[in-house]
């Protein structure tokens, strides 16, 4: 390239726009040359974990608040299920056989570079240990992680699930999802069955009205489902006392066995859908409560 430059120096005193063209010409050689370089280095590895012995995870912004994302979702949870979850500032997985599962699942992490920003917060600070050896930390943000030294790697199937170290948080997890699909039936209700509610088929007239509203069979399905309590096509049960203009705490839906278009009373109601025992009732002003005993059941207002 030098050779080559002061060829052209010596053997004619080009134009200014001539100039300007071998000016240019030389800085995109020394461009591409730099990008070819930078291309052969080697891109890191997603974490390797085939060594790690112990795995420390703290939800953030704490335990709770990650399952039971607002104050309404929280009044699912007794007082000793608020003390539970305020023991689990920091949770140390050791089980051999889960860490493997998740050294096995970040290793198909797709390398997108350093210092991306993302809208969503993370999840989980997760660090991991070989005996008492730090090994990596990264935090999670549930499609993809960021390693300490700022390096992204995707999960765009969501192959990493954090979730899956701490089974025992599965429950509450479970239960606030079913709180969810019950609040979405109710808000289905309110802005499509406004008039009245035909308890006799309430279930087909949400799926009527959505399915005209372009909204697809899986996406209205899965709203009639408790995730923990098995198969069937709903687990929820409507009031028939209970209309648009009730009174606020009046029980609208609540959960009971596996079927379609069930409504009636207390008698319907079930406490075997979750675990620990208990059930799901959804109030007419979109409050969800978590009814443990048949003593709480009877202090509900139904008619």
């Amino acid at each position: 390239m030098r050779s080559y430059i002061n060829y052209v120096k010596i053997t004619s005193v080009p134009k200014p726009k001539t100039y300007s063209i071998v000016v240019i010409s030389v800085c995109l050689l020394v461009n591409l040359s730099a990008c070819r370089k930078r291309s052969s280095q080697p891109r890191p590895s997603p974490p390797d974990l085939r060594s790690c012995t112990r795995v420390e995870i703290k939800y953030y912004p704490s335990t709770m608040e990650c399952i039971f994302l607002n104050p309404r979702e929280q009044k699912l949870l007794n007082t000793a299920e608020r003390q539970y979850f305020e023991s689990l500032s920091t949770i140390i997985v050791e089980d051999s056989n889960v860490i493997k599962s998740l050294a096995h699942d970040l290793s198909s992490g797709r390398y997108s570079g350093t210092g991306h920003a993302r809208a969503q917060r993370h999840i989980a600070d997760v660090t991991c240990y070989h005996d008492n050896e730090h090994l990596i930390s990264f935090k999670d943000y549930g499609s993809d992680i960021r390693t300490e030294d700022d390096h992204w790697f995707d999960y765009p199937r969501r192959s990493v699930r954090i979730s899956t170290l701490t089974p025992q948080l599965d429950p509450f997890r479970l239960r606030a999802t079913c709180s969810t699909h019950m609040s979405s039936c109710r808000s289905d209700m309110r802005l499509y069955l406004d008039d009245e509610y035909q308890a006799s088929k309430w279930c087909d007239d949400i799926v009527r009205v959505l399915r005209a509203n372009d909204f697809s069979k899986k996406e209205i399905m899965g709203d009639f489902k408790c995730p923990s309590a098995g198969e069937g096509k709903c687990h929820y049960a409507l009031n028939p006392d209970c209309g648009p203009n009730s009174p606020p705490d009046t029980v609208l839906l609540f959960e009971t066995k596996a079927g379609w278009n069930q409504h009636g009373g207390p008698e319907l109601f079930t406490f075997d859908n979750h675990d620990p025992k208990g059930g799901c009732v959804l109030l007419n002003d979109g409050t969800v409560k978590f009814i443990r005993t048949k003593e709480e059941l009877k202090q509900l207002r139904w008619e």
